[in-house]
């Protein structure tokens, strides 16, 4: 038997891959699908550390100091 190889990422242009989300999405039994820009307003800040019980800030690879 061989072995696996890796493969690389699957990569699209964004309105194929938003088409293939969406219709995976809906296989799974999504009734409505939307794409949107992301609003860090709704983004939690913290995480909490279950062995450490801390938590943690979550910091963007986009934000000052990453």
């Amino acid at each position: 038997m061989r072995n696996a190889q890796p493969k690389d990422p699957w990569q699209a242009e964004p309105k194929l891959a938003s088409k293939v989300l969406e219709k995976a999405a809906k296989l799974y039994g999504a009734d409505i699908v939307a794409f949107a820009r992301p609003d860090r307003r709704w983004v939690y800040s913290h995480y909490w550390g279950e062995e450490t019980n801390t938590d943690h800030p979550i910091v963007f690879s986009d934000e000052p100091g990453y």
